[in-house]
């Protein structure tokens, strides 16, 4: 897998993304590690799902900033 740095609230997050899709031109994709973001406790910093009971402001800040590192809305993440 490529490495590429996704930086969130404490400058440390990690976005990996895979050359298996970069066929695809039209799909931007990348798999995130959780170091970065604004969720606590056992959803931990860049938690981007709102299925999984976290804070709901703090899933949407945390998709702001993995949208904004991609250049992204984010409206157009799917977690």
């Amino acid at each position: 897998m490529e490495i590429s740095e996704v930086l969130g609230s404490n400058n440390k997050s990690i976005c990996l993304f895979s050359p298996k899709f970069k066929q695809y031109s039209e799909l931007i994709h990348g798999f995130t590690l959780r170091l970065g973001g604004y969720s606590f406790g056992s959803k931990q910093e860049l938690n981007l799902g709102l299925h999984v009971h976290d804070d709901y402001e703090d899933v949407i800040k945390n998709r702001q900033i993995l949208a904004l590192s991609l250049g992204i809305s984010a409206n157009r993440i799917v977690a």
